[in-house]
């Protein structure tokens, strides 16, 4: 049994490991997710090669008053931290699910440009977003996001023309080109909604990862909102998810 249990914890560590190296080699994406979730996997993967070791030295701290209380501490951090991202997980599910139904003006958040074309995490915005739109013809659109210092055109301008290029009627889009974070995306969408009398119900376009944090800023701004996700590649979700049991944490404690 407990030949199963180590090989098991061992293969899993491997995947998940593999799971966050790749796209650092693949796509060059590396942020506080990624070693995040290096650092999980690595400590799985470590308890599962020296099984037994790690369980004869967590025996030997049983004996000691401080492994007496060590252990138990350890033990709920780990707990917590899995109920926590548990919860994460299904708040960020939820509202990737919420979709729109009625009458919306769709804010597109901000992600980074390569040159004059949008990132591949971008595109997935726009794509899901000029779907969305050639349904729905009457709908404004706002692209939203300023320039950063590795960027030679704003996000916004950025989108802008790759919705124009595939279809997406100029006098239906909103370039808000200023923002530099998610709250300031929605901050000044919001001032471009009450300036041209823009639908207040909004339907947030962003990666099904990002949905919760950004709807939790927009309630607080006073928004009802839905979404619209654009679907992430695989091997860079669980990157991009574990960056964002981080954000979350940091916004509820914000």
């Amino acid at each position: 049994m407990k030949k199963c249990v180590s090989a098991a914890l061992t293969v899993l560590g491997s995947i998940g490991l593999a799971w966050f190296i790749l796209p650092i080699l693949i796509y060059r994406v590396f942020n506080v997710g990624t070693v995040f979730g290096i650092m999980v996997f690595t400590l799985v993967f470590l308890y599962g090669r020296y099984f037994d070791k790690v369980n004869d030295f967590i025996e030997s701290l049983r004996k000691e008053k401080k492994g007496k209380i060590l252990l138990p501490v350890v033990s709920l951090i780990i707990i917590f931290g899995i109920v926590l991202c548990s919860f994460e997980t299904y708040l960020i599910a939820a509202y990737a699910a919420n979709n729109p139904t009625g009458e919306t003006t769709v804010i597109i958040l901000g992600c980074k440009a390569n040159g004059n074309s949008p990132s591949l995490t971008l595109l997935k915005r726009l794509e899901a977003a000029k779907d969305y739109l050639e349904l729905n013809p009457h709908t404004k659109c706002i692209v939203t996001g300023g320039q950063g210092h590795d960027e030679i055109i704003t996000e916004a301008e950025c989108m802008y023309n790759w919705l124009t290029d595939n279809g997406i009627e100029p006098s239906r889009i909103y370039k808000e080109d200023k923002s530099t974070s998610t709250r300031e995306n929605l901050e000044f969408a919001k001032d471009i909604i009450e300036r041209e009398n823009l639908c207040k119900n909004i339907t947030i376009v962003t990666n099904e990862f990002h949905q919760y944090r950004a709807g939790r800023i927009a309630h607080n701004l006073g928004f009802e909102c839905t979404a619209i996700s654009g679907r992430s590649p695989v091997i860079l979700l669980p990157t991009y998810v574990f960056r964002e049991y981080i954000s979350i944490a940091y916004e509820w404690i914000r």
